[in-house]
């Protein structure tokens, strides 16, 4: 990705993340976007489909670092690494809070809690393989899709209710749910 797009793609996001502040996601266009931004139509449209397409990436950007591992590698690893990686998770999710407040009450949540799951069913799927969460009897497919949904609710519910647990209390809590 060159400087200029870079540029682009951020006063996007910025765009995007100040105008969630004001109004509700199902009430922000394209052409609030271009405003707020002041980026072309052309611009906006050679990075981004709409809306929907900027949220996904907004998501992938919250993500992207708690996420940037090689699961596959991980997936033979320690307990304690899949430990450090939802504390992780929890913390990064905890800086934007806000955020995804206004996300996860608007019409953009589903898209938001898509992204989610995208990214942390490889995470749920290692845990569950190292035996971090594994019950026996059940297929670990169908566990790590539980727990990565159980994950999903409890931060939807976190930040849904002004809960003013810390993100460490959130993990201990969610350690005690599913240990």
């Amino acid at each position: 990705m060159d400087k200029r797009e870079k540029r682009s793609r951020e006063a996007v996001y910025q765009s995007f993340m100040k105008l969630l502040e004001e109004k509700e996601y199902d009430q922000i266009s394209v052409n609030d976007i271009l405003r707020e931004s002041g980026l072309s139509r052309s611009t906006f449209y050679s990075h981004f489909q709409n809306k929907d397409d900027v949220l996904r990436d907004v998501c992938d950007s919250i993500y992207g670092e708690v996420f940037n591992f090689d699961f596959d590698k991980l997936s033979g690893g320690s307990v304690f690494d899949y430990r450090r990686l939802i504390y992780e998770l929890f913390y990064k999710f905890y800086g934007k809070r806000d955020l995804a407040k206004a996300i996860f009450s608007s019409n953009g949540s589903a898209i938001f809690s898509s992204q989610i799951r995208k990214r942390s069913w490889p995470l749920m799927y290692g845990a569950i393989k190292s035996r971090l969460f594994y019950r026996e009897g059940v297929p670990e497919r169908l566990q790590a899709h539980q727990l990565t949904h159980s994950y999903i609710s409890l931060l939807e519910h976190w930040v849904s209710h002004d809960d003013a647990y810390s993100p460490e209390q959130m993990y201990q809590i969610f350690l005690k749910l599913y240990e």
